[in-house]
C-alpha cells in the first residue's frame, strides 16, 4: 500500500529539482522567489516570481524585462498587489547578495542572456516602474 503524503512530497521535491535545473534563481521577495529560466520559450524577455513552498503551484507569474507589463501565459497568471510590487521594485535596485557590485536589476539582465540565446537584452537597460505593473 503506498502512503499518499510520502508520494506527494516526492513529487514536490522532484518538482523543485527539475525548476532549480532550468532557472538561475535571483533571490526572494518574503515568501516568493525570482527567477530567470534557461531557454525560456517565451517571446519576451521575463522573470518569473512564484511562491518558494509549492515552487509556482499557487502562485506564479511572469513579468517583461523591458516594459511594466505581465507575460502571462497558462499557468502563470497571477498579479503582484501594490505592497509586492512595490518590494519588487525595492529588491530589483539593492545590491544583490552574490554579486553586492550589482544591483537584482543588473543580475536580472545578466542572468537572461546567459541563459537565453534567442532574445537578448542591453545590459544597461533602464529598469521599467515596476510599480506601475499592469
Amino acid at each position: 500500500m503506498f502512503d499518499r503524503a510520502v508520494w506527494d512530497e516526492l513529487n514536490k521535491q522532484a518538482l523543485h529539482e527539475q525548476m532549480l535545473t532550468e532557472m538561475a534563481r535571483i533571490g526572494s521577495l518574503g515568501e516568493l522567489s525570482m527567477y530567470v529560466r534557461t531557454n525560456d520559450p517565451g517571446n519576451y524577455p521575463h522573470f518569473h516570481i512564484i511562491d518558494e513552498n509549492t515552487m509556482g503551484q499557487q502562485f506564479h507569474c511572469c513579468v517583461r524585462i523591458d516594459c511594466a507589463q505581465y507575460f502571462k501565459h497558462t499557468g502563470k497568471e497571477d498579479v503582484l498587489n501594490s505592497s509586492k510590487r512595490k518590494e519588487l521594485v525595492e529588491f530589483l535596485t539593492s545590491a544583490s547578495e552574490d554579486e553586492p557590485e550589482k544591483t537584482n536589476w543588473q543580475v536580472v539582465l545578466v542572468e537572461w542572456n546567459r541563459n537565453n540565446s534567442n532574445k537578448k537584452v542591453p545590459l544597461d537597460l533602464t529598469m521599467p516602474n515596476y510599480k506601475d505593473l499592469k
